[in-house]
């Protein structure tokens, strides 16, 4: 398994971030909602990015950036809607097509968790399709659980239709 640390989302890794965005930009889209042309946009890239920088500094964000000793990015990993008050937020994690299967998503989640007292996390939400048997596995392993207390429900996307699954996390 490659070595693998967190990195908090700064503007400096903003080019290789994009460039890793479209480089995986198909093989997301066989799991997700196309994020739409615009998203690739340098500028609009640009624009998101110092977004999510501000909603970092402001505590209702946690984004990080997995990476290798070597500095490359092998995904990401986010907590978003972040309520300080509750520690609540929602998971959000992609690795790149070339690092699947090598326990790396496992690792970075098991990172964050490792560190939910000093982000202040308390709780996290997460949604995977039923279809996703590998983020469900990243899931189970790292103690999330099925929240029977949300109905399975229908998403489309990318000419397909396909049950949503909630997991939920409680420290």
């Amino acid at each position: 398994m490659e070595y693998v640390l967190l990195e908090p989302l700064k503007l400096e890794d903003a080019y290789e971030l994009l460039s890793f965005e479209k480089e995986n930009k198909d093989y997301f889209e066989r799991f997700v909602p196309s994020r739409g042309e615009d998203f690739y946009d340098h500028y609009s890239f640009m624009h998101r990015m110092e977004n999510l920088i501000k909603e970092q500094k402001d505590g209702i964000g946690i984004y990080f950036l997995i990476k290798n000793n070597h500095g490359n990015i092998l995904g990401r990993i986010n907590v978003a809607e972040f309520d300080r008050e509750s520690g609540h937020g929602i998971l959000g994690y992609r690795i790149g097509k070339l690092y699947i299967k090598q326990g790396i998503a496992s690792k970075a989640l098991q990172m964050l968790l490792d560190n939910a007292d000093t982000l202040a996390i308390h709780s996290l939400s997460a949604q995977t399709t039923i279809e996703n048997k590998g983020s469900q596995k990243v899931l189970l392993r790292n103690g999330f659980v099925e929240d029977t207390s949300v109905a399975k429900y229908k998403v489309s996307f990318n000419n397909t239709t396909d049950d949503l699954i909630t997991y939920r996390w409680v420290r």
